[in-house]
């Protein structure tokens, strides 16, 4: 196993700026990197802070980075672990990550995705799974070209809601369902109140997303996970904690991630009860408020089902959307279309398995195990 140091690496071209790294993490390493992730508009996901989040879970971190000059343009960093029958796994969320200045410059977009290619062949990985970022088709056709193929594991919906902070309380509240705006009055005329939660708070924030994810049957992060999460993000501002109280009980709790200009709805949960006061629809009007006041300009909501927003762009009928993505869409917004997930096996003979056994064996309890981890974002 190598050491984590920096590593520079020539690129193809001798006479060309772009220069590969793969580099180590720590705090005099992730502050550039970081700005550099905020710059080019990437996703929390590519920042250090989260890494650490994720370390706190079992993953290891792993970053490689594309340089031109003294500036880094381009790179991606990896979570990897182990999984059972599978091996080790990499995740890619929201990357590679291109400063938009050089996204048409192919020399910059080749080397990250060979870099990419290079740190899972160094990484021993058996599986990449990536989730490109948005507006990223130049990216995804090359990742194409390098072998990655369309994933079997969908780690997030391809779609997501994002309603725009910079118009006014008034404009907001009009591009909103009437049945959302009505909740929203309801649950203030019945007194439910909403405060920013902090680290005391995390247990029965906690329990409320245990509640939820028990009705709707999926796997909730764990205690150490949150307070993880929280100790890591809170210091540096991005992690936001609401509670909806309904005669002084907390009942309704989400945690949002800020990050540039925008604030992203990580986790919700709800106890279950006190529907009438609609804890649900006060608390996400009280936190896009407040997003609004802080100076923030997008509300991202995380997901909602991609049939039911491809239908919405296309202006067609679709499938009748879910509970939860239907909750989504009563707050308006505009639809946002993502890469579908891609997968890179690096060794040739096990990417054979993967196209055409994975697909057979996906239901098997040990691998979808498997796969929840994989999942927990």
């Amino acid at each position: 196993m190598r050491r984590p140091e920096e590593e520079a690496e020539a690129s193809r071209d001798p006479q060309s700026a772009v220069s590969r790294r793969f580099a180590s993490l720590g705090p005099d390493r992730d502050a550039g990197w970081d700005a550099f992730v905020v710059r080019a508009g990437g996703r929390h996901a590519q920042t250090a802070a989260w890494a650490r989040v994720k370390a706190a879970a079992g993953w290891k971190a792993e970053r490689v980075e594309v340089w031109k000059g003294d500036t880094i343009v381009a790179g991606a960093q990896i979570v990897s672990r182990r999984l059972r029958v599978i091996g080790r796994v990499g995740y890619l969320d929201g990357g590679p990550v291109v400063d938009p200045a050089t996204v048409t410059d192919d020399a910059v977009v080749d080397e990250v995705v060979d870099a990419v290619v290079a740190l899972c062949r160094r990484s021993r990985l058996r599986n990449l799974i990536v989730d490109p970022p948005a507006e990223a088709d130049r990216l995804v056709d090359r990742m194409r070209m390098s072998g990655f193929v369309p994933s079997e594991v969908k780690t997030v919906l391809a779609a997501t809601l994002v309603v725009d902070l910079t118009r006014s309380e008034a404009e907001i509240l009009a591009g909103m369902r009437s049945s959302t705006r009505r909740n929203i009055r309801k649950g203030e005329r019945a007194g439910t109140v909403v405060r920013r939660g902090g680290r005391d708070d995390l247990a029965v924030v906690g329990e409320l997303f245990s509640a939820t994810a028990r009705r709707q049957g999926f796997a909730a992060a764990d205690q150490d996970y949150l307070n993880a999460l929280y100790d890591e993000l809170d210091p540096l501002g991005r992690c936001v904690v609401m509670l909806a109280e309904a005669d002084g009980v907390p009942v309704s709790a989400m945690l949002g991630i800020v990050f540039g200009d925008c604030i992203v709805y990580k986790r919700g949960g709800w106890s279950g009860t006190h529907g009438d006061w609609r804890p649900n629809e006060v608390m996400h009007w009280t936190a896009m408020q407040w997003a609004k006041h802080e100076g923030l300009r997008r509300y991202d909501f995380d997901g909602i089902e991609p049939a039911v927003a491809r239908a919405l762009v296309a202006g067609t009928d679709g499938p009748e959307a879910m509970h939860v993505t239907r909750f989504k869409l009563g707050f308006g917004g505009g639809v946002v279309l993502l890469p579908d997930s891609l997968a890179l096996v690096p060794n040739r003979l096990m990417r054979f398995g993967y196209t055409a056994v994975f697909p057979r064996i996906k239901r098997m309890r040990v691998v979808k195990q498997a796969i929840k981890q994989l999942r927990s974002r």
